[in-house]
């Protein structure tokens, strides 16, 4: 398994950057870990895994809705960004994550 970090859009106030941990698995998936982008305290979005084609996807700056049991989460490409929210399906608050788009193609490229 290789990974790689995307860094987010926006650095908190320490100037630390936090990022989203992308780890391509053996079997073609791609696994998104969110904790280390989560600065405030709360629980990040639980682990993601999705296709190599999803991903192919977003990189074509296309939409993708993944949809879990008890969350949806939605990768939006928006130029330079790609926009990442999770909407609970038991009401809490939607998380919004923004990641630099050119770092999940280099990792694409680099380790995919």
């Amino acid at each position: 398994m290789k990974s790689f970090r995307i860094h987010s859009t926006h650095a908190i106030p320490d100037r630390r950057i936090p990022y989203l941990v992308m780890e391509f698995l053996d079997d073609g998936n791609v696994e998104m870990n969110f904790d280390p982008l989560e600065d405030d305290g709360n629980d990040a979005i639980p682990l993601i895994t999705v296709t190599a084609q999803a991903l192919y996807e977003i990189l074509e700056g296309k939409e993708v809705l993944l949809s879990r049991k008890d969350d949806s989460v939605t990768f939006c490409p928006r130029g330079d960004e790609l926009l990442i929210s999770s909407e609970s399906t038991a009401g809490e608050p939607i998380r919004q994550y923004s990641v630099w788009r050119a770092e999940v193609g280099l990792a694409w490229n680099l380790l995919g």
